[in-house]
């Protein structure tokens, strides 16, 4: 499985989220954004011809729709639109839904509308955000993460749909 990322924050959670939850598939995580957009578009065009399963992840940024950011990644990058999968704000609202409560506040249902700015706020020094994102991944809680955030419960929903197809050969790697 090859999964495309906006940055190393988003590299870090998922790459323990894929390992925990589909440790059974072979995965690779890409960094796309400061990429070469034409490199990618390569990149993901290859993968498709090789019929491996490729994922694109991003935020929402400043769009209002999830279905117009999903339409401008799905051409941006070439990608099947059903495998775009939309952060609902940003990757900080999925880190504050699973992390340990001894690393931070539970936000409950609201943690969805946590953006960077607001996550430095809450755990009190922007100079710690690397620090705290790195032991959040460390013991993120999946169960609490699809319990306290839509955006987070529907990845995870929608990454097990796309991945049926492959469930005969688990393996799939480049």
């Amino acid at each position: 499985m090859h999964v495309f990322v906006e940055g190393p924050d988003d590299v870090r959670l998922l790459g323990v989220v894929l390992k925990k939850c589909y440790s059974q598939y072979t995965s690779k995580l890409y960094k796309f954004v400061n990429s070469d957009s034409n490199l990618v578009k390569e990149h993901i065009k290859i993968l498709k011809e090789k019929k491996e399963p490729c994922i694109l992840i991003t935020d929402m940024d400043n769009y209002t729709s999830i279905t117009e950011r999903k339409k401008q990644r799905s051409k941006e990058y070439d990608i099947e639109f059903e495998n775009v999968i939309v952060v609902k704000k940003s990757i900080e609202s999925w880190y504050a839904a699973g992390a340990p409560t001894s690393l931070f506040q539970p936000q409950g249902n609201h943690s969805e509308t946590i953006d960077k700015i607001k996550f430095n706020q809450l755990i009190g020094r922007s100079s710690l955000h690397t620090r705290i994102m790195v032991e959040i991944s460390e013991d993120f809680d999946t169960g609490r993460a699809v319990s306290n955030n839509k955006s987070f419960k529907y990845f995870y929903r929608e990454l097990k749909n796309l991945l049926k197809p492959f469930e005969n050969n688990k393996n799939v790697s480049e």
